[in-house]
């Protein structure tokens, strides 16, 4: 199914309204004053399921979730995104959905939605299995079904967005024995995947962790690997942890047929309307079975791209200014020992390949490298020590510059800095265990 993206107000199933000085936002949802006082009541009178940096979280009920919030600008946050996806019509089945949100006179600002049942992953307390995994892979993949941009330009490059999580770590994942699904959508955002793909096939490389296994495309699927799954495996046993990865790969397979169906379907729907969007989903859909057929007959070699992928994914994101704490920890001259084993690996895999499965596979295997062999440079970067003068591109005397130039380059100077400070407190001068290793 194709979602479709109009350029329309956010009022969810009706507009927001205020009643007796209640501020009322209603999404899926609008609620009675018996409803509005009764969240109210189990936010103030219950023991929290979960708490976090903007509010904690309350059962309510058998089937929803009431969140009273500590900070406004996270309440916006959140309530917008998933009052952006009511009204996109995004409902995929154990994805968090926004019921109704409030505000009362005081500013205390509450959101009621649907409960994802169970608990975190934890290699010690809540497992992987075959059944919650494959569920987990299930709603991931129906999160990355491209969303098609109605209003877009009928002769743009690619006329697709994705909805992008953006904070996939284990903390926003429950699951059961037989059951998974995906919550706390604060950091979600629509990404258009136009720009992003032709850069890709124009040579313009770009070091995002977020890539998907055809680079130019980005997913939610690379998020989980990075944020979730690389942790989870570092904590268990080399064995569980190979055991885990055998039935993953297997998962994934099914994921990469999915995507290809997709675009298969998408290359015969626009076959006549638009030949060269046609040419295009074609291509994406060839790139994404051959990735399917190699990892449903996943050889050692395979499996060892795989790794190598996503542990590359991990210390982009790790390094990187986008995690801010610094309890994430890397070696810089590790990262770069990796990267260029990495880059001469798939360069020898795809040298070496023997059938059009194996050219595609280990192409885009190489392809992705070429963005992401970016984050040398972009780790030399953090690490220079930051002066004013760095981010003084006009090289004009200080008391030539106009206030507003001024504080342009002194607010780049101070971002600079702090992330400066960040990347050196996480490194460490010894290297680190990956879920792979060239040694």
């Amino acid at each position: 199914m194709v979602l479709y993206v109009n350029n329309i107000s956010f009022e969810g199933c009706c507009a927001p309204y205020t009643k007796n000085g209640v501020r009322v936002t209603p999404i899926a949802q609008n609620p009675s004053d018996n409803e509005i006082q009764t969240a109210i009541s189990c936010a103030n009178n219950s023991c929290p399921i979960g708490s976090g940096l903007n509010g904690s979280a309350f059962y309510l009920g058998q089937d929803l979730v009431v969140k009273k919030y500590s900070r406004n600008q996270g309440a916006k946050r959140e309530i917008s995104v998933l009052d952006k996806m009511y009204d996109k019509g995004i409902s995929i089945p154990n994805i968090q959905q926004g019921k109704y949100a409030f505000s009362l006179p005081n500013d205390e600002t509450y959101l009621v939605s649907t409960k994802i049942s169970g608990t975190n992953p934890n290699p010690y307390r809540n497992r992987y299995n075959e059944q919650n995994l494959s569920r987990l892979m299930k709603v991931i993949s129906d999160f990355d079904l491209p969303i098609q941009n109605q209003n877009a330009n009928p002769d743009g490059y690619f006329p697709y967005s994705v909805a992008m999580h953006y904070d996939l770590h284990a903390g926003n994942i429950n699951m059961t024995q037989d059951d998974a699904g995906i919550f706390d959508l604060e950091f979600l955002q629509f990404e258009d995947l136009s720009d992003r793909l032709q850069h890709q096939t124009q040579g313009r490389y770009d070091c995002d962790c977020n890539f998907s296994d055809i680079p130019g495309l980005i997913g939610n699927l690379r998020s989980f690997e990075y944020r979730a799954l690389v942790p989870y495996m570092l904590k268990i046993s080399r064995q569980e942890a190979d055991e885990l990865f055998k039935n993953y790969i297997q998962e994934k397979a099914e994921y990469h047929y999915t995507q290809g169906s997709f675009y298969k379907a998408e290359c015969e729907k626009t076959l006549d309307s638009n030949p060269h969007l046609s040419k295009l989903t074609g291509e994406l859909a060839r790139k994404e079975l051959a990735h399917a057929s190699m990892l449903a007959k996943a050889d050692k070699d395979v499996v060892k791209s795989e790794k190598i992928k996503i542990q590359m994914a991990h210390f982009i994101y790790v390094q990187s200014q986008f995690e801010r704490t610094v309890k994430s920890k890397f070696n810089m001259e590790q990262i770069i020992e990796y990267t260029n084993n990495a880059c001469r690996y798939f360069d020898e895999m795809l040298a070496n390949s023997s059938c059009e499965d194996e050219r595609i596979y280990y192409q885009d295997c190489v392809d992705l490298m070429k963005n992401w062999r970016g984050v040398i440079s972009w780790m030399n970067w953090q690490s220079k020590e930051p002066s004013f003068d760095m981010f003084n591109r006009s090289k004009k005397p200080v008391d030539e510059l106009t206030d507003e130039e001024f504080h342009e380059i002194q607010n780049r100077y101070k971002e600079h800095k702090q992330n400066h400070e960040l990347f050196n407190a996480k490194q460490l001068p010894y290297k680190l265990p990956v879920i792979y290793d060239f040694d």
